[in-house]
């Protein structure tokens, strides 16, 4: 009977350890995408002239100052 306790119970923990870890990698994967995501959507501004929105880094073509990302 004692050894039938012991191995529920490891069978328990060791399943608890696979289900984590699943659980773990999801997260990582979906921060990832959030990352990527924002990469994507980084825009320039620059900082005299807010109505100036490029895609890239750059200069300013109004005023030559550089561009700052736009938060």
């Amino acid at each position: 009977m004692k050894r039938l306790t012991i191995l529920i119970l490891i069978s328990i923990v060791i399943f608890s350890c696979k289900n984590g870890e699943n659980k773990e990698g999801a997260v990582k994967s979906d921060s990832l995408s959030t990352q990527v995501k924002a990469a994507n959507e980084t825009e320039y501004t620059c900082p005299m002239h807010p109505q100036v929105i490029r895609k890239e880094p750059g200069n300013c073509p109004e005023c030559g100052m550089a561009l700052q990302i736009r938060s």
